[in-house]
């Protein structure tokens, strides 16, 4: 798939570049939902700890972020803002299952609608401060740590890549965006 290299993952490795160009592999692992990770998720929802934590974590954004839409799966266009994607990091098997438990992470891709203002930009604070309730990503994972229920703890570790952002198919616009890494753990019978 040709794609404008960004530093986000769901503009170089999700959408499409502006010819359109998608292959067949690239339109089979959207469909499944987990490109990144290279992972289906369960045939059935609650098969899975992994699926049930990226669950709970939407759950828990959309309850503690104002008007937020969540996904699991890049749309092919957004059009209400603000705007979450939930996507995979990379997972090491070696570092992920020690004993009775399990860690991992999700990549959480904010988008908000304005790309052409500065107010736009200075918008971003507000989703990363700590204590901004019903706007910041770090607030809404520490009203629920548990994202609903599915994990022990979970955090956001680190946000990366504050600034624009230009997503490209259908629906593609320059936006304001950041990445917020939240990492759980859980123990598992």
């Amino acid at each position: 798939m040709a794609v404008k290299r960004y530093s986000s993952p769901i503009t170089t490795a999700i959408l499409p570049a502006p010819d359109g160009t998608v292959s067949a592999a690239d339109r089979a692992a959207l469909a499944v939902g987990w490109p990144l990770a290279g992972l289906a998720p369960p045939a059935a929802e609650g098969e899975g700890d992994y699926y049930d934590a990226a669950v709970g974590l939407k759950t828990v954004l959309e309850a503690n972020i104002t008007g937020l839409h969540a996904f699991f799966v890049p749309p092919e266009s957004i059009n209400e803002f603000p705007a979450a994607v939930i996507l995979p990091e990379v997972l090491d098997p070696e570092i992920m299952f020690k004993g009775n438990t399990f860690t991992a992470a999700f990549r959480v891709v904010l988008l908000l609608s304005s790309g052409d203002t500065a107010e736009g930009f200075l918008a971003l604070y507000d989703y990363v401060d700590p204590t901004e309730t019903g706007k910041s990503v770090i607030a809404a994972v520490n009203a629920d740590n548990t994202l609903n229920g599915e994990v022990d703890d979970a955090q956001v570790v680190s946000v990366e890549n504050m600034g624009w952002r230009e997503l490209y198919g259908p629906g593609g616009g320059r936006y304001f965006g950041l990445d917020a890494v939240v990492e759980f753990i859980k123990t598992v019978a």
